[in-house]
């Protein structure tokens, strides 16, 4: 993990309160990941780690029979959430209205993005450096997303990307285009 945390710039602490909340829920690898590091963002910016307490209502509103033992710790450059659920971790793609798994625990999880491929393929990463290139770096909170939405006629193009708040890209493309299936 140190390896992909190399570039890891913090936006914040993780409050004692939050880690107690959370402690009999998630695995002890992501407290372990909140006391070490906090929220902040890392591999170039495409992560940031996120207070789920923010994101909760989110997912619940954006996902259809949303499972409540779902907790949110990332979202990505391209407006995307990644969970802890029962020892998964999920990737919900609401650029793309689906649910992925995307490793059996967080320290598979963080195995994995020591490779390049697993990201750019599994997570879809594509087209966010070209569009840090175009538009700059993301401030937290903040990701690219796809202007008009991809289901609604848009272009998969760094073109038809905006720097977008997350939390309001996701509810707005739940109100235009249905919540994504569980």
């Amino acid at each position: 993990m140190k390896e992909v945390m190399k570039d890891f710039v913090k936006h914040g602490d993780v409050s004692e309160e939050t880690i107690k909340k959370y402690e009999s829920v998630v695995e002890e690898g992501v407290i372990e990941f909140w006391k070490e590091y906090g929220y902040g963002s890392f591999y170039g910016g495409f992560f940031q780690s996120i207070n789920p307490d923010d994101y909760i209502e989110v997912m619940k509103e954006s996902i259809t029979e949303h499972n409540h033992k779902s907790i949110p710790l990332f979202i990505t450059g391209m407006s995307d959430l990644i969970t802890w659920e029962e020892g998964y971790i999920r990737a919900l793609y609401y650029r793309f209205a689906k649910i992925e798994g995307a490793g059996k625990g967080i320290d598979i999880f963080f195995k994995y993005l020591e490779y390049p491929e697993f990201v750019a393929e599994k997570l879809t990463m594509a087209p966010y450096y070209e569009a840090k290139e175009k538009y700059g770096e993301l401030e937290y909170g903040y990701a690219f997303g796809y202007v008009p939405l991809l289901p609604l006629g848009g272009k998969m193009s760094v073109d038809n990307l905006d720097r977008v708040r997350v939390k309001e890209h996701i509810m707005i493309n739940a109100a235009l285009v249905g919540q994504i299936d569980y």
